[in-house]
């Protein structure tokens, strides 16, 4: 029994149907592709964004670059890391390293007001500024605040201890900087260190209430 082959009629037009058909799937696989890849950018970026709140909780400052999320490569005294362990990227380039985003890309970080920091990935177009970006806001203000509370119940209570021994014949004048040294000179505060000196902003303690003598409390001009 003879078998007959394809015509070459019949070849071309298989060929164009199967032209069509890759034709019609390589869209639709590339845009799969970049759906993925915004997703798992979007996910690096919340670990990184948590990365460098933990950061900032241990060391009292924010990273210089991502890489210190990594590496203490420039020594900062409370590292102790590494917060961040990039994940490799199952798409393509990129995502292999603190630095770059899922398509290669360095992040950009930028200061977002006193307590926060910026994280942008530029996106599947790697221009920065446009509609695809990708970011996220690592806000520290809770670190800062937690921070301010535990130095105010030290502080407070050395201030109590003190008006026990010395409200009549040494009162506390309103001055955060008199009052410390007053409280660190009586041994009610420890001498030498500089942990009370600010709150978690960086700025001195004010009385509680201000200008009112002798002082009893004082609190954080942030709250």
């Amino acid at each position: 029994m003879s078998r007959r082959g394809f015509s070459l009629i019949e070849l071309i037009v298989s060929l164009s149907i199967m032209t069509i058909l890759v034709g019609f799937s390589v869209p639709v696989i590339a845009t799969e592709v970049k759906r993925q890849k915004v997703k798992a950018e979007k996910v690096e970026l919340n670990a990184i964004k948590t990365a460098v709140v933990e950061y900032f909780d241990d060391t009292f400052t924010f990273p210089s670059s991502l890489g210190e999320l990594v590496v203490n490569g420039d020594g900062v005294s409370g590292w102790a890391g590494p917060y961040y362990s990039p994940s490799l990227s199952l798409y393509g380039s990129g995502g292999s390293t603190a630095t770059e985003d899922e398509w290669g890309t360095t992040y950009n970080m930028a200061a977002g007001g006193l307590s926060s920091r910026v994280v942008t990935s530029a996106g599947p177009d790697h221009a920065f500024g446009t509609g695809d970006d990708i970011a996220v806001t690592a806000d520290v203000t809770s670190v800062r605040r937690k921070t301010t509370i535990e130095e105010l119940e030290v502080i407070n209570n050395a201030i109590v201890a003190y008006n026990v021994t010395y409200l009549s014949s040494n009162p506390l004048l309103p001055n955060y900087t008199t009052i410390l040294s007053r409280l660190k000179a009586t041994g009610y505060l420890p001498n030498g260190d500089t942990t009370y000196d600010q709150d978690g902003w960086n700025l001195a303690y004010v009385p509680d209430p201000v200008g009112v003598t002798p002082v009893v409390r004082v609190t954080s001009s942030m709250f």
